[in-house]
């Protein structure tokens, strides 16, 4: 079984953040991801309300950069999905397809999943592995930041985009709202219901809940010692950026503090 004294899962802006820490501090981790390292940001139009950029990025190139200073560092994001975590005398062990690892304290930084739109088996929910497609048709389905923020993304390669809210009232940033109302590569469709008009590609943005599959009810409804949770896994419907490094950085900051006092 191998031994290590941080289990970091997931490698989206918080786990990531909690990585950096701890190599800072020199203690030893292991971060796992079972999907690509970036998360939710990978999908980002633009980044705009992070410190230190000097002007708006893609979530894409903010994810570059995450890897750039990683490899640097030399953290390595094994892949790989946890199926489940137990408690022992000692810490925890955390069970994964080839093999079980041995640890003092868990990260638990795995995001969200969507919510699945059932109509039929064409619907996607991330825009990024669509950021090379060209001059197609578009649906986008939601009313909320993610909705209007991956319709403007798409609209970029000269794809003419619908977007469908269901409510008269889409509950987006009124900056995004704006943005895709005046863009001449989308269409809004406030108040009505998705139709599927032969689009090329439809995109769901209809929620998100956490991704918590394999983490037992005991260890989720009580407060574990060692056991952290950080970002969107834990922040519901308040899914930023800086609040999920701030999650990371806390994490990582307690641990650090706990060995150090030991």
């Amino acid at each position: 079984m191998n031994t290590k004294t941080v289990t970091i899962i997931g490698a989206g802006p918080a786990g990531i953040t909690a990585a950096l820490q701890l190599r800072r501090a020199g203690i030893e981790f292991a971060i796992f991801e079972k999907g690509d390292i970036g998360g939710l940001l990978l999908n980002a139009n633009l980044v705009e309300n992070y410190p230190g950029l000097e002007k708006p990025i893609s979530g894409i190139e903010l994810v570059a950069r995450f890897r750039r200073q990683m490899s640097d560092l030399g953290i390595e994001v094994t892949k790989g999905k946890v199926n489940g975590i137990q408690r022992t005398d000692d810490g925890f062990e955390i069970k994964i397809i080839d093999e079980d690892i041995k640890c003092k304290y868990v990260v638990i930084a795995t995001g969200t999943k969507p919510k699945v739109l059932d109509i039929g088996d064409k619907v996607e929910y991330d825009v990024y592995p669509l950021r090379n497609v060209r001059n197609k048709r578009m649906a986008v389905i939601g009313g909320g930041d993610a909705a209007f923020d991956y319709a403007l993304n798409l609209a970029k390669n000269d794809n003419q985009v619908s977007l469908y809210c269901r409510s008269t009232a889409p509950t987006c940033l009124k900056l995004l709202y704006e943005r895709a109302k005046k863009h001449p590569s989308v269409e809004l469709f406030i108040g009505e219901e998705f139709k599927d008009l032969g689009y090329d590609h439809v995109v769901a943005a209809i929620g998100r809940e956490p991704c918590t599959d394999f983490i037992s009810k005991e260890l989720m409804d009580i407060k574990v010692e060692g056991l952290y949770f950080a970002g969107d896994v834990v922040r519901g419907n308040l899914r930023q950026l800086v609040m999920a490094a701030g999650d990371g950085m806390f994490a990582a900051q307690d641990i650090i503090q706990k060995e150090n006092t030991k």
